[in-house]
């Protein structure tokens, strides 16, 4: 089994990707500002928002559930959970992703709170 989480917060009315690593004093594991080019193979196509994400690690792991993962962010993020909630009121919106790559016979994970 492997396993990742993300925690994302993108803007597309000019908030920046910078702004948010600044105002949490958390460095993100990947910085995409809006404007920059997607690809250097077609560098007229440009990103329409900024996205500071924040992983896990950075790849998935083998090994590790995704509980683990997911607790490895939220001691990150619950200490400056007062001004995540300023930024997406500011117009960051906040997105969870989680990857689980399950091998033969591992078809479950187990959340719990």
């Amino acid at each position: 089994m492997r396993s990742i989480v993300s925690f994302r917060l993108t803007n597309e009315h000019g908030g920046t990707a910078a702004a948010v690593t600044e105002r949490l004093g958390i460095p993100a594991t990947r910085l995409l500002e809006a404007g920059t080019v997607i690809s250097s193979r077609n560098p007229e196509r440009t990103r329409t928002h900024s996205a500071w994400i924040l992983s896990s690690a950075v790849e998935a792991e083998d090994d590790v559930r995704l509980p683990e993962m997911l607790e490895r962010l939220l001691h990150q993020l619950e200490p400056v959970t007062a001004m995540l909630w300023d930024l997406e009121r500011e117009g960051y919106a906040a997105h969870w992703l989680g990857m689980l790559d399950v091998r033969d016979g591992e078809n479950a994970t187990e959340l719990t709170p």
